[in-house]
């Protein structure tokens, strides 16, 4: 039944904005029709008074929460977690003082140090920015449209807002540790002070409105 009150209410917009574009069309021609004009006008409004009103109802949006948006949730805090740690992990090799500080108390403790080369460093670095891309394409793909005023709709495309900023910040420190190397270790302080903040925000509407919940 709510799909076809959508349905509807988007076929009522298309006619109404079918009749103003015709009316506009008449009208350079000479011939003009108001009549015509604010029926356009009153089927448009009847349209988006239908269909935003049924789009919003509270059991889709919970359907969409507990599924779509969940899904892309999870996805990006992986996402997150694990490219951060590989980056972090990256670095150490990027560092020629911490690099030569832990090989020497491998040495001490006759341990063999294996140490990696740019290329695989590279490719490392590569596979991180080609996760991010993903997670934030996702994002994209299951953010609603702006008339779903439903709260839940809302604060799950803030949420999702949130986590694109953060794959953002990822891929600006995966590109500096490409261009700069371990002279971008300063610069990626700044960036995990950033993503720190973005978290805090994100948890804090996550608990407010207990989004993964339904």
């Amino acid at each position: 039944m709510i799909f076809v009150l959508k349905l509807f209410g988007a076929i009522v917009i298309i006619l109404g904005l079918t009749k103003l574009y015709d009316v506009v069309k008449n009208k350079q021609k000479g011939n003009k029709s108001p009549k015509k004009f604010v029926f356009g006008i009153v089927l448009v409004i009847i349209g988006i008074a239908i269909f935003p009103s049924w789009s919003n109802s509270s059991i889709d949006a919970e359907k969409w929460a507990h599924s779509e948006f969940r899904e892309v949730y999870w996805n990006s805090v992986n996402t997150i977690k694990d490219t951060d740690s590989q980056i972090d992990e990256i670095v150490f090799y990027l560092e020629s003082d911490s690099q030569q500080l832990t090989k020497n108390a491998f040495d001490n403790l006759g341990i063999e140090y294996k140490d990696k080369s740019p290329e695989e460093i590279k490719e490392v670095l590569n596979r991180a920015e080609r996760k991010i891309k993903d997670a934030n394409k996702m994002i994209n793909d299951y953010k609603v449209p702006w008339y779903l005023s439903n709260n839940i709709y809302k604060d799950g495309n803030k949420i999702m807002a949130l986590q694109s900023k953060q794959l953002d910040l990822l891929q600006e420190k995966v590109q500096g540790y490409k261009k700069k190397g371990g002279k971008f270790s300063e610069k990626a302080w700044d960036i995990r002070t950033k993503l720190d903040k973005l978290e805090e925000e994100t948890n804090g509407i996550l608990e407010e409105n207990n989004l993964l919940y339904y």
